[in-house]
């Protein structure tokens, strides 16, 4: 219990150490001039990898001057809950996703994949109880907006339709909030 508690703390260490480096690059980098923005890395609450925060590259393909279209993948961790009753778990995100906008405004919509992997468990603390397997899959929907500058600022708010078989009625919806760097 006291190492979980440890693994929190120190994971919440890194989350406002990373935020607030973030910060300071962005409040002190300007662009220097304008060309297409070809990849992002930022942190997501939430969202496609099924966990509370994970940190993610995105590479980004001009296809005109309204629209890209992006590859992303991630990882994550899930720590579990200090009862041991939640089983810590790790995931990755892939997501596909088009961008479509005008200057620093953007559309995305996205369909991906997230693999977890864990210890087996089962949470009988639910109705119907859930069985959690060494490795799951689920499938991704996501539709949002996205603010991003060249070498500067990237948010994004989307919210993400997830279907697992782990999941009540095989499906959940969630949301994600993004926070990063665009170069």
């Amino acid at each position: 219990m006291a190492a979980n508690n440890k693994m929190v703390k120190n994971l919440i260490d890194s989350f406002l150490f990373n935020i607030i480096t973030l910060l300071l690059i962005i409040l002190f980098d300007k662009p220097v001039f304008s060309q297409p923005i070809k990849q992002s890395v930022f942190y997501e609450l939430g969202g496609n990898s099924r966990s509370f925060l994970s940190a993610n590259y995105e590479r980004l393909i001009p296809l005109k001057d309204y629209a890209y279209v992006c590859f992303r993948t991630g990882i994550a961790y899930n720590p579990g809950s200090d009862s041991g009753r939640i089983k810590g778990e790790g995931s990755i995100p892939l997501v596909i996703s088009i961008l479509a906008g005008k200057g620093s405004n953007f559309l995305e919509f996205g369909l991906g994949y997230t693999a977890s992997f864990g210890k087996p468990y089962i949470d009988s603390s639910s109705s119907p109880q859930i069985t959690y397997k060494s490795y799951e899959s689920a499938y991704i929907i996501r539709l949002g907006y996205r603010f991003m500058k060249m070498k500067n600022f990237m948010i994004e708010a989307a919210p993400v339709y997830i279907w697992a078989k782990n999941l009540p009625n095989n499906y959940q919806l969630s949301f994600g909030l993004s926070l990063g760097y665009a170069f």
